[in-house]
């Protein structure tokens, strides 16, 4: 109930129970929506919420087993080392870099110290072309 709430999302319980009841894939996208939320650095106990300042803006990491990885490889500024150190953090797809927050990327730079490298290198764009199926002019010499 708190993922939802900081979610912004107002639902009763008996709602949230009739939903599980009769639409399973409703409901399973809210209970994403709120871990999303939770793992995004927000702890919550029965009384209040507060975002711990370690871990704000830290990106939803996804697991390993729960995805099929992209090559990170592919971005420009992205070697074999940093990949490694992206899918630490549980980074393994174009998708999730491509939907990053300003916060996102402070806490990757930070984490990382990489002193403004994300945004110099346009991530975020590259991600995006590349989470659409086309190619970058650096992917394109990336397969030869």
């Amino acid at each position: 109930m708190n993922g939802l709430k900081l979610a912004n999302i107002e639902l009763d319980r008996k709602i949230l129970a009739d939903m599980a009841m009769n639409d399973a894939s409703a409901f399973a996208s809210l209970v994403e929506t709120a871990k999303g939320v939770l793992n995004n650095g927000t702890a919550c106990t029965a009384k209040k919420c507060e975002t711990s300042t370690e871990e704000a803006g830290k990106p939803v990491a996804l697991s390993k087993d729960d995805v099929v990885a992209d090559d990170l490889k592919k971005i420009s500024g992205v070697g074999p080392q940093l990949e490694g150190k992206l899918h630490s953090l549980g980074v393994y797809t174009f998708k999730q870099i491509s939907q990053w927050t300003e916060e996102n990327v402070k806490w990757v730079d930070e984490y990382l110290s990489f002193k403004g490298r994300i945004t110099r290198e346009d991530w975020i764009a590259q991600a995006k072309v590349l989470a659409s199926g086309e190619e970058t002019e650096f992917s394109k010499r990336f397969d030869k």
